[in-house]
């Protein structure tokens, strides 16, 4: 799971030529990872990539590099699938910072939606 952060294409001078596989459109993304979860209510259960048993749903925490900057990288726009919906994951209290235009930025663990959309509701084993 990534999110976009920028499109962009390598341009070059008129005279310059290009490498074909230069010339395609690229993205930097930042990465998020699947917060492991018990696979049951049974304190002793194995812990996994499974959703989180009280929503059925995946948590996902921003990656972050030792000096707590947000992993990210640049990949092909091919390597994109599908969109999906995000939500900040709140605890006891939300953090007053957040609005709607800050929401992604000062969150660190999100909930993937997946009644965004009817395939990855059933890919993310909706029944």
């Amino acid at each position: 799971m990534v999110q976009i952060r920028l499109i962009f294409r390598v341009v070059t001078p008129r005279n310059f030529v290009l490498n074909p596989a230069t010339k395609i459109y690229l993205a930097y993304v930042q990465r998020f990872d699947i917060v492991p979860q018990a696979r049951n209510t049974i304190p002793a259960s194995p812990r996994g990539m499974f959703p989180e048993p009280a929503s059925h749903l995946y948590v996902l925490k921003r990656a972050v590099r030792s000096d707590g900057s947000h992993m990210g990288d640049i990949i092909p726009l091919t390597n994109l699938r599908a969109p999906a919906d995000i939500m900040p994951h709140f605890h006891q209290r939300a953090d007053p910072r957040l609005t709607k235009q800050s929401s992604l930025e000062y969150s660190q663990e999100f909930i993937l939606n997946k009644y965004f959309d009817k395939n990855l509701y059933f890919c993310l084993g909706g029944s």
